[in-house]
């Protein structure tokens, strides 16, 4: 149950924290109705009440937590199909089939492509997941050609912008 009850708060940060807080308070309230019921009828006993009211807890915070891992997985794959066609942007080329746009001026906006990028990959390392777990929702949008071609795009963009090549996307497999 501890498990159950740290994961989101780490892996989906303060917007999720209010959903979450509501669903503890609920299944707190349930779990004390459990106790109470069970307590009245003589021919039980308090680890079968207490086996009984975590189950109904348990069964509460799972769909919250499934639907708070699916937001999750919508916001890492839409940031990483940006920060595909950003790294298009600063390397001139087609990355995972996007080519790129905006190359009115690419010298001068590298640095400000660059950065986005750097601040998307933050954004993705604040979810709290493994590597494992984040290329398990990024296969469900990318293929693994187009992974290890933003991959490849990363560490070249960062080259081009003198900078430390990220750990983006991971390389393992679910």
């Amino acid at each position: 149950m501890a498990g159950i009850v740290a994961a989101p708060l780490v892996a989906f940060g303060p917007p999720g924290w209010a959903l979450y807080g509501l669903v503890l308070v609920g299944t707190a309230a349930i779990a004390a109705y459990e106790v109470h019921t069970a307590m009245e009828a003589a021919d039980t006993t308090f680890s079968e009440i207490a086996a009984g009211a975590v189950q109904k807890c348990t069964d509460v915070v799972k769909p919250t937590i499934l639907l708070m891992s699916q937001q999750a997985g919508k916001k890492i794959r839409g940031l990483t199909a940006q920060i595909r066609i950003h790294a298009a942007r600063v390397l001139g080329t087609t990355v995972g089939g996007k080519p790129p746009d905006h190359q009115k001026d690419p010298k001068r906006d590298r640095p400000h492509w660059w950065k986005e990028i750097k601040e998307w990959l933050r954004q993705i390392r604040e979810k709290g997941l493994s590597d494992k777990q984040l290329a398990r929702e990024l296969e469900e949008r990318f293929s693994k050609e187009e992974l290890d071609e933003i991959r490849e795009a990363l560490r070249r963009a960062a080259e081009q912008m003198n900078d430390e090549p990220p750990d983006f996307p991971p390389t393992a497999t679910p």
